[in-house]
């Protein structure tokens, strides 16, 4: 490793740690602050913490040979104006962590950008794009917000909730190859303003959940708009719900409440 840290408090500026055969830096019962780094091209994490609290400011984590950063029971305090692209595993795996993202980017990994169990999340002006997974993957009570930001290009889908719980505003979830939100196993989805358009295989799936969605865009999705099953609860306000391949709405064993919204030019049924 490049650096080992237990019961420490280290504080790296301007600084590169790279090529290594293992992780990069190693914490344990520590305390990591990093502006301005470049923690690249090892052999193993770009960072490994277990009980450690980190803060990332305009600092790149790329082309580590597995995770971006692993976490247990520690915290990303801060991670803003950052890049975590191009590692060989998920961007950020965390359990029984919190993470922070403003302003950065987790891009081009071959599995999730976040993958969260019993993890908080803050997502904010950031972009989660082009990743083998999930853009977020959250579950076992774990709970999400996500403001002005991109998931978009992502291959299993945008958002999968399951137990979770998830605040979206104004936020773009497109283009993904699955779907672009998942929401599964008794979570709760409140999403405000922005859009689910262009995912391949729906714009929202609802199983077994709640979702209510105000002032949202759901559109040319290559399936259904929107698809509730077993037993969900659907709310559309104000939202608009054009041109899907096939149903603009399909709801099966649930119950919707739509108000003040356009459904219009789906290829198949407004509502089935």
């Amino acid at each position: 490793s490049g650096l080992i840290s237990t019961n420490s408090t280290v504080s790296l500026a301007d600084s590169t740690v790279d090529g290594h055969r293992s992780d990069d830096i190693s914490l344990t019962d520590s305390s990591l602050d990093v502006a301005n780094g470049q923690i690249n091209q090892n052999g193993g994490v770009g960072i490994t913490a277990g009980s450690a609290t980190i803060g990332l400011t305009t600092t790149t984590i790329a082309n580590n040979n597995g995770d971006g950063v692993f976490l247990r029971s520690s915290s990303i305090d801060v991670l803003e104006q950052s890049s975590i692209a191009d590692n060989n595993g998920r961007g950020i795996d965390a359990e029984s962590s919190t993470v922070t993202l403003s302003n950065s980017t987790v891009l081009n990994h071959p599995s999730d950008a976040l993958y969260l169990i019993n993890s908080p999340a803050s997502v904010g002006n950031s972009r989660l794009e082009n990743n083998g997974g999930w853009g977020i993957f959250a579950e076992n009570s774990t709970a999400v917000r996500m403001f002005n930001s991109t998931v978009s290009t992502n291959t299993n889908g945008g958002l999968r909730l399951s137990s979770a719980v998830t605040s979206v505003r104004s936020t773009e979830i497109q283009s993904n190859t699955g779907f672009g939100l998942e929401v599964t196993n008794e979570s709760a989805l409140l999403m405000i303003g922005g859009s689910l358009r262009a995912n391949e295989t729906m714009g929202l799936m609802l199983n077994g959940s709640s979702a209510s969605l105000r002032e949202v865009t759901v559109a040319d999705n290559l399936t259904n708009g929107v698809e509730a099953v077993n037993r969900s609860a659907l709310t559309i306000v104000r939202g608009v719900i054009e041109n899907n391949a096939q149903d603009g709405l399909r709801l099966s064993d649930s119950l919707g409440s739509i108000r003040e919204t356009q459904i219009t030019r789906n290829g198949e049924f407004g509502l089935n």
